[in-house]
């Protein structure tokens, strides 16, 4: 199946990844643009659910910037808000004070209304905030001798995108989840917020509590995230291969979703109506 038009009488709730589906973190895909569109004109219900480690009011920003106007979609779900509103409700009485960010200066937002102490030193600090790499081309080794003097002192990391890759721009980078499994393999805790794991849905399928599961469809790009996650929650989805599986064969997408025992509604090159 090339088309996503095919399908919109068996749904109502059209659950939508960002990266990779709607935009490349520098340009909207026009394509999917055009299907935002058609679902707005047959009365379909749109929701993001993202793993940027973002506010899902800072999602919102970015979208506008992008051309993506906040009139095709109803809802945000993002791995970063779930993080904030984690710390926010459990506080230092749960992570301790200071707290040691691994992620660009652009989200330092995730700490902002929180009562915690940034530090930059690993040695001061209570746990480590993780959402991803400071430099766009740096690699897990790059962070080897910082996480193993973490893991000296048996920090817990919480992790604000469980991504381990990402195509932004055309060039492949790494996520806040490959620095996370790298942590987790030394034996040190981790906490995720985001897809796969279940919180996100959860929280998904509260808001559309009036939807039926069987009339919920998810889109994604990732199979060990967005159609694993879809999988877990019981929701049906779509395999776009044209993100972060780009240079995969067919035949080892395929060979990848048997090995899981997934069975995604349809693969599709790229988002399109």
């Amino acid at each position: 199946m090339t088309h996503i038009r095919h399908l919109t009488d068996h749904y109502d709730l059209f659950v939508l990844d960002l990266w990779g589906v709607i935009h490349d973190g520098v340009t909207a895909f026009p394509h999917a643009l055009d299907v935002l569109t058609q679902l707005a004109r047959h009365h379909k219900t749109v929701a993001f659910i993202s793993n940027a480690p973002r506010r899902e009011i800072v999602i919102a920003a970015q979208l506008q910037q992008l051309g993506v106007e906040s009139h095709f979609y109803d809802a945000i779900f993002s791995s970063g808000e779930q993080t904030w509103q984690q710390l926010h409700e459990q506080g230092v009485a749960t992570w301790g004070q200071h707290c040691y960010h691994i992620g660009p200066p652009r989200d330092d937002h995730l700490l902002e209304g929180l009562p915690f102490t940034p530090t930059d030193d690993i040695h001061t600090a209570d746990f480590i905030l993780n959402s991803g790499p400071w430099g766009d081309d740096h690699r897990v080794s790059d962070y080897h001798d910082l996480l193993h003097q973490a893991h000296a002192r048996a920090l817990p990391m919480l992790c604000a995108n469980p991504d381990i890759t990402v195509v932004r721009g055309g060039s492949m980078m790494i996520c806040a989840g490959a620095l996370a499994d790298f942590y987790e393999q030394l034996g040190s805790p981790v906490t995720y917020h985001g897809k796969p794991h279940p919180a996100i849905y959860d929280a998904l399928q509260h808001h559309y509590a009036t939807i039926s599961p069987s009339r919920i469809i998810a889109i994604g790009d990732s199979i060990s995230t967005d159609i694993q996650g879809a999988h877990n929650a019981a929701i049906d989805a779509i395999l776009i291969t044209g993100g972060i599986h780009h240079e995969h064969s067919q035949e080892d997408i395929k060979t990848k979703l048997a090995q899981n025992n997934l069975a995604p509604r349809a693969i599709m090159t790229q988002l399109s109506w």
